[in-house]
């Protein structure tokens, strides 16, 4: 009994061993038990965008990248047998070293992708370079609609009298017997924005008549068509309802994220949202039958869709969308690839850095130490707004060096983003932020993309670009915006320049020189409104060079420029022409054609810098060295003499200079007494004083980034201008009074005498010396943080050169102080003559026995102060 117990335990061992490997073939193969039926996981991706790692301390790079999809690739494999991994395009991305594109290659070929189609940004670094990566890739890359007509193409179609081929245009591939047809489609509106440069000689075919083409050969040898389509999820759609067995399009372009999977007739259509943040699977049983035949699928008992052909039947059995967050592991393989380009890349930014780290300092400054590294996403997803709201957001930049990061500037490519910085000097290992408000009431289309430019003192990456990307709501379609061509009134007549008798020299152009943000608005309508018209009016005496300041020999251009006109404040949109720059769309649309006018009237070409005749003679390796270096240059050849001149200039400020007028004339008229009045204009200006220091540490930038700060600033402003204004006017009204009825009660800027005694008596009794003082420190405290703007033309820029650098940082707070100290000197002198005449018995007595001069004089005085209010503003 004791033995057959035995041999029964151990046959149903055998039996549970063998059940259980029965299992595991059954879950490996996608094949049911039903001979005629094939399941098929399709594993696919779109608009990676070259990403190739997440970063779990950046905002908009918290998912994705290639280790983790590795992961989930290799999972899917352990569990099933028949996979398909296909990728629709926008593989590379937009700006970054082309080694990344080499080495997203590498982990592309390592999760053993079948297929990709050929989105723009694939030549995003020319058509030559894609062949070669298309050659080191061992997946083909796909298109049917992108063609050559070069002698020697990469690829040529056979069917005689179509254009040649840039790539494949399709592979077939054979499935438990099933044979799948995967081909690849682009559109010309993909290219819309793109450089035409980079696809010159390619011509872009009609995707729904090649897919015909194609199908009319192979419809009938092929059991599923899948599209890889690189034309956006909308014309996904239509693509559908155009052509006639398409099984499934797996889109990309747009970015748009398919939650559940569309049905356009019989056609599914799928996407996998941007950045490679998701992975998408899609699970289809395929069931060969007869137009008659009942259709039933092997222990399936729920499904997505029921598409039904002639000869077969086809479900969707399951979709998903898998996130690649923290959740999911690295693969090994994959990351020690990624790291492997990392090490490569800061390396090659060494060795770049090596000539300019030792001509800065040899003692600060060594190769592999005390480096700043800016760490900032290259690109920011806005998300989804409604027109007419405002966003608000933060970015996070961190210094990963082991030296101070300094933030000198910020740019963005649009008067539709404000962008400004918490803290712009970070130490080794630390983070800052910076703010951005975005205007959703100036975007022109529905997706909008712009850049934000980031000037530091990492001597490896002086410029860094990022990208502002989002979709605005609301937006009427039907009406598409545009632009005017100025080609009316402005147009008439032309410019005739002098013609040269024999021998003599012909006159040089005059070089406009136009600096453009791409993306902005403002920017297009100089580009296609303004700028066309000119060129038209002026013909051959002038040209006019567009630089795009996305790139960056432009925008190092944009920088020497900038310093060599004395530019305080940058603009998205610039011009300089001769001796003279414009900045911002209101000024160049004011002003740039008088300016042409009157230079071309007064042969003044000679002024243009040598710069001004072509690209800059010294390479763009020097151009980073003297941009890099000139802020420094500067504060070290500046003196205290220099600072004092600095500070003098900029405490020419009339918002002060009324209000402190103001307040003395006030409390002199209220009967307060000379010390009072003395103290009041001391803590007034160490007020002032106090504000201006304070803002030049940084301790104050915050508050004047404050929409609500701006408004009262303006309010203050305007409010001063109307006041001083109506003080003249009432002045010249008061001396014409006098003059016609000699009689002093009826001039107007006096009260009643009752009014008069009741505001000397309240005065009096309910305010007392301290308050006066700490009212006066307040108010030059506040009337300067709001009226920051009236001196910011010179005292800002003096400002950024004299705190960025870390190493001069006692030098700069000494000159900061002498720097402010000569700004409030100004404004004690008002005061002090203000006190004089106030407290003067003699000047009380002049001013009864001439009223008309002396009313004439206050009114000149106060039209003056008005005048100057605007003309600093």
């Amino acid at each position: 009994m004791k033995r057959q117990f035995g041999i029964l335990f151990y046959l149903g061992t055998v039996l549970l061993i063998l059940g259980m490997a029965i299992s595991k073939e059954s879950a490996m193969s996608d094949t049911t038990t039903d001979s005629d039926t094939t399941t098929i996981t399709i594993l696919f991706t779109n608009s990676s965008n070259g990403r190739l790692r997440a970063c779990p301390t950046c905002p908009n790079l918290l998912y994705g990248g290639m280790p983790r999809r590795a992961s989930v690739i290799k999972e899917y494999r352990s569990k099933y047998k028949n996979i398909l991994l296909l990728d629709s395009g926008d593989l590379f991305p937009v700006l970054a070293p082309k080694e990344q594109v080499e080495y997203v290659i590498k982990t592309m070929n390592l999760m053993g992708y079948d297929a990709m189609a050929i989105g723009d940004q694939e030549f995003m670094y020319g058509k030559e370079f894609l062949q070669d990566m298309m050659q080191k890739a061992i997946f083909p890359f796909l298109s049917a609609t992108i063609a050559t007509k070069e002698d020697s193409p990469a690829f040529s179609t056979k069917r005689s009298g179509q254009p040649r081929l840039f790539a494949t245009p399709y592979i077939i591939k054979e499935i438990s017997g099933l044979k799948v047809l995967i081909t690849g489609v682009v559109g010309e509106k993909a290219f819309l924005f793109f450089p035409k440069e980079k696809i010159e000689g390619l011509t872009i075919l009609n995707p729904v008549l090649e897919l015909k083409k194609i199908l009319s050969e192979l419809k009938d040898k092929v059991d599923y068509v899948i599209v890889l389509s690189h034309l956006g999820d909308v014309e996904d759609q239509k693509l559908a309802q155009e052509v006639d067995g398409i099984d499934l399009i797996i889109g990309g372009h747009t970015q748009t994220l398919i939650e559940k999977p569309l049905r356009v007739r019989n056609t599914v259509i799928v996407q996998a949202g941007k950045n490679g943040e998701h992975i998408g699977e899609l699970k289809i049983s395929i069931r060969k039958t007869t137009k008659a035949e009942f259709v039933q699928f092997p222990g399936q008992t729920t499904y997505i869709l029921l598409i039904r052909k002639k000869d077969s039947t086809i479900m969707v059995a399951e979709h998903k969308l898998v996130l690649l967050d923290q959740k999911i592991p690295d693969d090994p393989e994959v990351s020690d690839v990624i790291s492997e380009y990392e090490t490569l890349l800061e390396e090659i930014r060494l060795a770049r850095a090596k000539p300019q780290i030792s001509s800065v300092s040899a003692e600060t400054y060594t190769l592999g130490r005390a480096l700043p590294f800016i760490l900032i996403p290259s690109e920011i997803e806005l998300g989804t707004m409604e027109k007419g709201k405002i966003l608000e957001t933060e970015v996070q930049l961190k210094n990963i060096g082991s030296d101070t990061l300094v933030i000198k500037r910020i740019r963005s490519s649009c008067d539709c983003l404000e962008a400004s910085l918490t803290g712009d000097i970070i130490p080794p290992q630390e983070s800052s932020s910076i703010k951005l408000k975005f205007f959703s009431s100036e975007v022109l289309g529905e997706t909008f993309t712009y850049n934000l430019y980031i000037e530091s003192n990492d001597i490896t990456q002086q410029i860094s670009n990022v990208f502002i990307e989002g979709r605005v709501t609301g937006i009427e379609k039907e009406v598409a915006p545009v632009i005017p061509r100025r080609e009316g009134l402005r147009v008439a007549g032309k410019f005739r320049p002098r013609i040269n008798a024999p021998g003599q020299v012909r006159p040089i152009k005059l070089p406009v020189m136009f600096f453009y943000s791409p993306g902005c608005h403002q920017c297009e309508e100089i580009k296609n409104g303004l700028l066309p018209s000119i060129r038209i009016k002026y013909t051959d005496a002038i040209e006019i060079r567009e630089y795009d300041i996305s790139k960056k020999e432009n925008y190092e251009l944009l920088v020497a420029l900038e310093e060599k006109y004395r530019v305080k404040q940058s603009a998205p949109v610039e011009v300089f022409v001769g001796d003279k720059f414009l900045l911002g769309s209101r000024e160049i649309k004011g002003r740039l054609e008088n300016i042409i006018e009157e230079i071309l009237k007064s042969r003044a070409v000679s002024s243009v810098i040598p710069v001004a005749a072509g690209r800059p003679e010294i390479g763009t390796g020097a151009i980073q060295a003297e941009t890099e270096s000139r802020i420094v240059q500067r504060f070290r050849s500046f003196g205290p003499f220099a600072i004092i001149v600095a500070g003098l200039l900029d405490g020419i400020n009339p918002c002060a200079f009324a209000t402190i007028i103001f307040f003395i004339s006030f409390l002199g008229y209220a009967g307060r007494s000379r010390r009072d009045v003395l103290l009041t204009g001391v803590f007034f200006a160490a007020g002032a004083f106090c504000a201006y220091f304070l803002l030049g540490i940084g301790l104050f930038k915050f508050l004047q980034s404050i929409s609500v700060f701006k408004v009262i600033s303006a309010i203050i402003f305007y409010a001063i201008f109307a006041l001083t204004l109506s003080l003249g006017c009432l002045s010249l009204y008061d001396a014409y009074i006098y003059r016609k009825s000699k009689d002093a009660s009826r001039i107007a800027l006096q009260l009643p005498r009752s009014v008069k005694e009741n505001i000397h008596f309240w005065i009096r009794k309910n305010i007392n010396t301290p308050a006066i003082v700490t009212g006066a420190f307040t108010t030059g405290l506040l009337i300067s943080l709001l009226e920051a703007v009236c001196t910011g033309q010179i005292y800002v820029p003096t400002l950024t050169f004299m705190t960025k650098e870390p190493a001069l940082a006692a030098r700069a707070y000494l000159y900061l102080f002498l720097y402010n100290l000569m700004f409030i000197v100004p404004l004690i002198i008002v005061f002090l003559l203000a006190f004089w005449g106030v407290g003067s018995q003699r000047l009380a007595q002049f001013s009864q026995k001439n009223v008309i001069p002396v009313k004439i004089l206050t009114a000149v005085f106060f039209f003056g102060l008005a005048a100057l209010l605007i003309i600093l503003r």
